[in-house]
């Protein structure tokens, strides 16, 4: 309850609405609130934690829509992070609090749908090498928040998946493919197999583990995407053409490298489950289905593969083979 002796009480509520002392009113109440609830959330973290978990989503509205109060409202915003334990939630300020110098002015975040789904990101294996503390994000529009607001104290806001870092040198190089071998798979792959969902294939410098990702920069990310799709439904669900970053050390590549001129028709079905692969990962595929019956192509030629032994032979061990898993 607001108590103002200059109220206008004999106007209609429309011009109420106009007026500028409402606006003032509004002003005022507003910058008390957020600063009560900047003191609220120092003061006694884990009342604000459940604070936080009802009314999160009003705070993020805000931090899209009231400009001029942006940066009191991002100061209130909470996420998981990779460096601390589950369920604790890590405002931007001591994020910053705990920066290493040689992040330099970047705060990465990754939305994403769960936290096992960000600790087993593809995006994540260059953070881990380096030892950068990420957001872990759940929910649509925190992409949206992030790209509004730009910047925080100083800080560019960027997303993991478009994150410019590459590995420590040698990290992951071990037997890798060389640069010529590496860019002549990947101008096969954009000319052939990916020829229409691809416009670029390069070699990644901040994978580990994973054969190949997808590259965001420059783009759309994948929580975008749908965040535009859930607000205006009349928009395709169609995917413009990404760019695919591979792994040259990764055993798949270098495998596909000398399978391209090998079995070009098996390649073909590896590359293009690779590039399905790389789209689930970044949360790019809408529907899983089509990949269906070239699943089932790969798992009968990798049977198939394994069932004939050279000149009819048995395998070995007797009458009866057992089928298991390497």
């Amino acid at each position: 309850v607001v108590g103002w002796e200059d109220l206008p009480l004999n106007i209609s509520r429309e011009t109420m609405q106009d007026s500028a002392l409402l606006r003032r009113i509004s002003q005022v109440l507003s910058a008390r609130l957020l600063k009560w609830w900047n003191e609220q959330a120092r003061a006694d973290p884990a009342a604000y934690g459940g604070f936080y978990a009802e009314f999160a989503k009003f705070l993020k509205e805000g931090a899209c829509t009231d400009f001029a109060r942006q940066r009191e409202i991002v100061k209130l915003l909470r996420f998981e992070s990779s460096t601390a334990p589950a369920g604790s939630l890590v405002g931007l300020d001591e994020y910053i609090g705990r920066m290493a110098p040689e992040q330099g002015d970047k705060i990465y975040y990754l939305v994403t749908s769960s936290r096992a789904a960000a600790e087993a990101s593809a995006y994540m294996e260059v953070f881990k090498s380096k030892g950068h503390e990420v957001l872990w994000c759940y929910q649509e529009i925190d992409d949206f928040v992030f790209q509004n607001a730009g910047t925080y104290e100083g800080k560019t806001l960027v997303s993991a998946a478009a994150a410019d870092l590459t590995l420590a040198d040698g990290a992951g190089a071990a037997g890798a493919l060389g640069k010529d071998e590496t860019k002549a798979l990947g101008k096969w792959m954009v000319a052939g197999p990916l020829s229409e969902r691809v416009s670029e294939v390069m070699a990644s410098a901040r994978l580990v583990d994973s054969p190949a990702v997808i590259n965001e920069a420059g783009g759309q990310s994948a929580s975008m995407r749908r965040f535009m799709m859930m607000v205006d439904q009349s928009r395709t669900g169609s995917l413009p053409l990404q760019k695919l970053e591979i792994n040259p050390a990764h055993p798949i590549i270098k495998k596909l490298a000398a399978m391209r001129t090998a079995d070009e028709p098996l390649a073909t079905l590896v590359t293009q489950q690779l590039f399905d692969n790389a789209l689930i990962g970044a949360g790019m595929l809408d529907d899983a289905r089509p990949m269906l019956g070239r699943l089932n192509e790969l798992l009968d030629r990798s049977l198939g593969a394994g069932a004939a032994q050279p000149g009819g032979a048995q395998p070995a061990g007797g009458e009866e083979a057992t089928v298991g898993t390497s």
